[in-house]
């Protein structure tokens, strides 16, 4: 996703999040390449689940900013199993996801799906929630 010459724009993205569930996946894109997803445009969403589903590699170049019920998956490295993969996830950017089950990871394309709990604050001292900092 670039602001130009990209598959797509942030803005455009962010407004097809407003309605539905997207994939972005590396197979389809209209440029031929190695099979990395470039994330070169900021972009922004407030519900739906944005997933990148890259042959190879993840570049994350521009903020990206989840809110309210919008989700995140990383499947990474999806042309090859998941054994002896060497394809990753790069990060050069802020990433803002809502608190809670919004975000997941998967190497590989017979990988396990990782689920994360995002914490966005800070625990009171003693708390033992478990889905707070202390």
């Amino acid at each position: 996703m670039a602001a130009s010459g990209g598959d797509i724009s942030g803005a455009m993205l962010g407004s097809n999040l407003s309605a539905t569930n997207v994939t972005i996946q590396s197979s389809s894109g209209a440029i031929a390449g190695n099979g990395d997803i470039f994330v070169n445009d900021t972009v922004s969403w407030s519900a739906n689940t944005l997933t990148l589903d890259a042959y190879r590699n993840i570049m994350v170049n521009r903020e990206m900013n989840a809110a309210d019920t919008a989700s995140l998956a990383l499947e990474y490295g999806q042309g090859a199993s998941a054994a002896g993969n060497t394809a990753v996830v790069s990060i050069h950017a802020t990433v803002n996801l809502p608190e809670g089950n919004h975000f997941s990871t998967k190497l590989g394309s017979d990988g396990t799906v990782k689920s994360y709990y995002v914490i966005t604050r800070l625990g009171a001292a003693g708390s033992v929630k478990g889905t707070d900092l202390r």
